[in-house]
């Protein structure tokens, strides 16, 4: 996924400019961001389970006590008692907030990927770190409808 995309755009670069020259972090992030509602970056039935089944106790902060129902996450995605992955939105949050700024997507992209539920589940949970992070993430949605 990430390696694919990485190795994808340097191939470009090296075809297109001079003899070892690396993409530049910007570069990588735009590379990611026009990724972000296709599939490669959330796998889209990963991604509505895991808005299903949002983690309503989970603070944003790592160092934190994690929900009961989850094991602690040691990458992401989780996987809950029951066998079924989901994505941690202390890894997910940070990754769209990095994106979503740089994207060019439509709107209603991100509706079908299911990337603006996913946001939409933040804001009920019962913390106020990740909910302040969902209103973040919502603004910058917000923002690409306003580019159309």
């Amino acid at each position: 996924m990430w390696g694919d995309l990485a190795l994808a755009k340097l191939t470009t670069q090296r075809a297109s400019s001079e003899e070892g020259s690396l993409p530049g972090a910007d570069d990588v992030t735009e590379t990611l961001a026009l990724h972000l509602t296709d599939g490669t970056l959330f796998r889209p039935d990963i991604l509505n389970r895991s808005t299903q089944s949002f983690p309503q106790q989970l603070s944003l902060d790592p160092t934190e006590e994690t929900f009961p129902e989850l094991p602690p996450p040691k990458d992401s995605p989780l996987e809950t008692p029951s066998g079924q992955e989901l994505y941690d939105p202390r890894w997910v949050y940070p990754v769209l907030g990095h994106l979503l700024p740089h994207a060019r997507v439509e709107f209603r992209k991100l509706v079908h990927s299911g990337i603006l539920g996913y946001i939409l589940a933040g804001l009920s949970s019962h913390t106020v770190s990740m909910r302040e992070a969902a209103y973040s993430l919502l603004a910058f949605c917000h923002a690409l409808l306003i580019k159309v």
